[in-house]
């Protein structure tokens, strides 16, 4: 069986996905976060600049490990991010 995930769809009702599509998702979550990283370093916002870009880069981080197979919620250990092929 495989293994399905939710994200939330346009109008806020849940979608049933594929882990490489849920992978997908926060993936494109991590470029809006960076995006949001970038106005605030052009308006000073220095705190919330590295806020910000250190959500992006764990963003993206989750979705390279969902991606790659390790699942969700992996990313405080660095035993497994060192382990993931």
């Amino acid at each position: 069986m495989v293994q399905e995930y939710l994200i939330e769809g346009v109008s806020g009702e849940m979608i049933r996905v594929s882990r490489g599509e849920f992978a997908r998702a926060l993936f494109e979550r991590a470029e809006k976060s960076l995006c949001a990283t970038r106005a605030l370093i052009r308006d000073g916002h220095w705190a919330g600049a590295c806020f910000s870009g250190c959500t992006a880069a764990g963003q993206a981080l989750e979705s390279y490990l969902m991606y790659a197979g390790s699942g969700r919620g992996e990313t405080e250990s660095v035993g497994i991010m060192a382990n993931v092929r």
